[in-house]
C-alpha cells in the first residue's frame, strides 16, 4: 500500500478510529494527509551558522578583555544558543500539525475523469468541503465542530456518493463524544452531538447503516428522524424524545430506553430483545413484528400501540397500560402481565403459554383469547 494511503490525519482531541477515517475518505475517491510544518526545524538549521559566528566574535572581543565588549557579546551568545536548542526541540516535533488537505487522484465516480476536468469540478469542490469538515470536527471549539457537522450535511445532500462516508464519520463522532468545551442545548444535551444525530437522521438514504453501538444519547431529541436499520445496541437513550421517528429494522438489543417518549414511532421489525422500556410512552407506536423477548416494559404506556406478530416471550409487561393495543398473532409465552390494563386490546391469534395474568384489568380469556393460545 502506498504511504499516502496508509496515513490518516490525527485529529487533536478526537480519538477517532483510524480505520473509520481511512474507509470513509476512500469512499470519497480522494486521500487526506496531514500538512507537515517544517518551519521550526528550518529555524534551528539556519540558527547554527549564526550561533557559530556569534561565538567566534565573542572570543575575539574577550581577547581584548573589555568589560563592555564582554557584556555586549555574552548575553546575545547565550540567547542564540538557547534559540538553537528550542529550534531543534520543536523542529523535531513537527509531526503534530493537524491541517488536512485533499490530494487529488483518479476518481472512481466519474468514469476515470479527474478533478481538473469540467465534469469533475463540482466533485472536487465538495471534496474540499468534506476535508474542511473533517478538520472542523476535531476542533476544540464547539462552534467549529457545529460548522463541521452542518457542512457534512450539505456535502452529503448535494453529493450523495459520499453519504456513506459521512454516516461513518458522524457515527464515530457521536460514539467518541468529545469532553472539551461542551455546549449544551436547553435540555442539557451536548449541542454538537445533537446536531450530529439530527444530520444522521435526515441524510438521504444510502447503503451504509448508522453505527451507534453503546453511545451515550440520554435526553437526546430524535423526533421525526429516520434511523431505519441503524445499530443502537446497548445504547443509552434514557429520557430521549423519539416521537414520530422511524426505527424500522433497527437493532436496539439491550438498549436503555427507559422513560423515552415515542408516540407514533415506527419500531416495526426492530430488535428490542433484552432492552429496558420501563415507563416509556409508546402510545400508537408501531411495533409490528418486533423482537421483544426478555424486554422490560413495566409501567409502559402503550395504548393503541401495535404489537401484531411481535415476539414478547418472557417480556415484563407488569402494570403496563395496553388499552386497545393490538397483540394479534403475537407471542407472549411466559410474559408477565401482572396488573396490566388490556381493556379493548386485540389478542386474536396470540400465544400466551405460561403467561402471568394475575390482576390483569380488562382481560376475558373466554372471549378475548382463542382456546388454542391460552394454556
Amino acid at each position: 500500500m502506498p504511504e499516502s494511503e496508509s496515513r490518516t490525519p490525527d485529529i487533536v482531541g478526537w480519538s477517532l478510529d483510524q480505520e473509520v477515517v481511512r474507509r470513509s475518505v476512500d469512499q470519497v475517491g480522494y486521500e487526506l494527509t496531514p500538512v507537515v510544518n517544517n518551519s521550526p526545524l528550518l529555524v534551528g538549521v539556519f540558527a547554527i551558522p549564526i550561533a557559530i559566528i556569534v561565538i567566534v566574535l565573542s572570543f575575539v572581543v574577550l581577547g581584548r578583555r573589555s568589560a563592555v565588549g564582554i557584556a555586549a557579546v555574552v548575553l546575545p551568545s547565550v540567547l542564540t544558543v538557547f534559540g538553537v536548542a528550542c529550534g531543534f526541540y520543536f523542529g523535531l516535533d513537527r509531526h503534530t500539525d493537524v491541517k488536512v488537505r485533499p490530494v487529488r487522484r483518479r476518481s472512481r465516480h466519474l468514469g476515470g475523469q479527474t478533478g481538473r476536468q469540467q465534469s469533475g469540478g463540482e466533485e472536487l469542490a465538495y471534496v474540499d468541503l468534506f476535508a474542511r469538515a473533517v478538520e472542523q470536527l476535531g476542533s476544540e471549539r464547539i462552534v467549529s465542530r457545529l460548522g463541521g457537522v452542518y457542512t457534512m450535511e450539505l456535502v452529503g445532500t448535494k453529493y450523495t456518493v459520499v453519504s456513506p462516508a459521512i454516516r461513518d464519520l458522524l457515527s464515530a463522532f457521536v460514539r467518541v463524544r468529545p469532553s472539551y468545551d461542551i455546549g449544551t442545548d436547553e435540555g442539557g444535551f451536548p449541542a454538537d452531538i445533537q446536531a450530529a444525530m439530527t444530520v444522521l437522521g435526515r441524510l438521504p438514504d444510502g447503503p451504509s447503516h448508522i453505527d451507534l453501538r453503546s453511545a451515550d444519547l440520554r435526553h437526546a431529541d430524535l423526533r421525526r428522524l429516520d434511523f431505519s436499520s441503524a445499530d443502537f445496541s446497548r445504547t443509552e437513550l434514557q429520557g430521549s424524545a423519539l416521537d414520530g421517528s422511524r426505527f424500522a429494522g433497527a437493532n436496539l438489543r439491550e438498549a436503555d430506553l427507559s422513560d423515552i417518549t415515542a408516540i407514533d414511532t415506527n419500531f416495526s421489525g426492530s430488535i428490542l430483545a433484552g432492552s429496558d422500556l420501563s415507563r416509556a410512552q409508546l402510545g400508537s407506536a408501531n411495533l409490528t413484528g418486533a423482537l421483544l423477548g426478555g424486554a422490560r416494559l413495566t409501567n409502559v404506556f402503550a395504548a393503541r400501540a401495535s404489537f401484531a406478530g411481535a415476539l414478547l416471550a418472557e417480556a415484563d409487561l407488569s402494570n403496563a397500560d395496553l388499552r386497545e393495543a393490538n397483540f394479534s398473532n403475537a407471542y407472549l409465552d411466559g410474559a408477565d402481565l401482572t396488573g396490566a390494563n388490556v381493556t379493548g386490546a386485540n389478542f386474536r391469534g396470540a400465544r400466551l403459554d405460561g403467561a402471568i395474568v394475575e390482576s390483569v384489568v380488562g382481560l376475558n380469556p373466554a372471549s378475548d383469547l382463542s382456546t388454542d393460545t391460552w394454556n
